[in-house]
């Protein structure tokens, strides 16, 4: 067998790669270069309104209230943004509210709030954990429904001895 200066290079290259990746290289885990363990939940700040998702009131009334949210963490400081819909005010209460959590629960967050003109408005809430590691968020909305109760309209009934009457039909396909 006749081995040439390149043959042997590449014999032993191939050699040296084949055993490297034969090789198991073992690391020990110290707390310093610990991957943190994922979490398997539903996204965003684990926050509910605890309190009724829909309010009932008469129009131009102002409506004192609490909302009252059930917050899974114990520890941290929530904070809560407040967007009326069009129509609907918060009076007395800033937009803005933050509380510390030292595992009180439910979180009581006082409103006032009006709406002028019979209708359904929407309180939306924006919610958001800051728990000194990360800041997870969820929005939220209460329904204030102003006045009384809309019924839906009604459907198209067929009045009694109304005949229905087939038509044969013609289906033809295009190649377009």
């Amino acid at each position: 067998m006749n081995l040439t200066y390149p043959k042997i290079i590449l014999l032993i290259s191939l050699l040296l790669i084949g055993l490297s990746g034969c090789h198991e290289q073992t690391s020990e885990t110290t707390p310093g270069n610990a991957i943190n363990a994922v979490k398997k939940a539903k996204p965003g700040a684990a926050i509910k309104l605890a309190s009724s998702p829909t309010l009932f009131i008469n129009a131009n009334e102002i409506v004192k209230t609490e909302l009252l949210f059930d917050v899974a963490d114990t520890s941290g400081q929530l904070h809560l943004e407040f967007f009326p819909s069009n129509g609907l005010d918060i009076l007395d209460t800033s937009t803005r509210a933050s509380v510390d959590l030292q595992g009180t629960k439910p979180v009581k967050i006082p409103v006032a709030l009006r709406a002028l003109e019979n209708g359904r408005y929407y309180l939306n809430i924006h919610a958001s954990i800051d728990s000194g590691e990360s800041v997870s968020s969820r929005s939220l909305a209460v329904i204030l429904q102003v006045g009384p109760l809309l019924e839906k309209s009604t459907q198209f009934k067929k009045t009694s001895g109304e005949q229905v009457i087939s038509l044969p039909a013609q289906e033809t396909i295009s190649n377009q």
